[in-house]
């Protein structure tokens, strides 16, 4: 296969990234983002797209099942919490985000999907906190992919105060300093992959070398902007 049939076959999305570096934000620590959107999807979960500056974009997804029907309740519960955070440190409140809503669909490969959209929250600023994840490749176990993942207990308004700092009104925060610093320096492997052997080594040479069991995998491959 030429290089013009690889290209041909890529998506339009990912044509249209080329040549523009990575598009994920890829950097731990606290970014001062915009909102571009939040939406329910398919009635199964909440995605709210960021993007900060530089147009470098995260996103942060809250399921709202459960595979036990018991643990339902809790799980929108934690959703919701974090939505309601996020929404403070935005500038707003969660009831009147979730008061207007527009329904729409979005289009996956699989394809269309119904979405509820909340336009008010759209355009608002905040801070968010990422720290470094890693992650497995399900087809390829000598592969590892090296991502940022939004801390969602840890949002700041413009001013750098967290909820607490709002809500007692103070005039700037005097803890987004240190949350900053700390997120540098958190490196965890995705839950799904804490046995696998590639992780493992790559988690210890984010940590500075920590000794880790031998591995039968191959050389890593470092991908810190691209989603899998």
């Amino acid at each position: 296969m030429g290089l013009l049939d690889l290209y041909n076959d890529m998506s339009e999305d990912a044509k249209s990234n080329l040549g523009k570096g990575g598009t994920k934000i890829n950097t731990a620590g606290c970014h001062l983002v915009t909102i571009e959107s939040m939406m329910v999807i398919d009635d199964s979960r909440v995605k709210v797209d960021f993007k900060d500056a530089s147009g470098k974009t995260i996103d942060y997804t809250g399921f709202l099942t459960n595979k036990d029907p018991q643990k339902v309740e809790a799980s929108v519960a934690r959703v919701m919490n974090i939505l309601a955070q996020m929404c403070t440190a935005a500038g707003t409140d969660v009831k009147k985000v979730l008061a207007k809503s527009a329904n729409g669909t979005i289009e996956y490969k699989s394809g269309t999907v119904a979405t509820e959209e909340y336009p008010s929250i759209k355009g608002k600023k905040l801070y968010i906190t990422t720290t470094t994840n890693v992650e497995g490749d399900d087809k390829d176990a000598n592969k590892v992919w090296v991502k940022q993942e939004i801390d969602s207990y840890k949002f700041f308004d413009t001013k750098k105060r967290n909820g607490l700092e709002i809500s007692s009104d103070a005039d700037e925060g005097v803890t987004m300093e240190a949350a900053d610093a700390e997120a540098k320096t958190t490196f965890n492997i995705h839950y799904k992959y804490t046995n696998n052997k590639a992780c493992q080594v790559k988690l210890a040479q984010l940590q500075g070398g920590a000794t880790v069991p031998n591995t039968t995998a191959g050389s890593t491959e470092d991908i810190s902007d691209e989603d899998i």
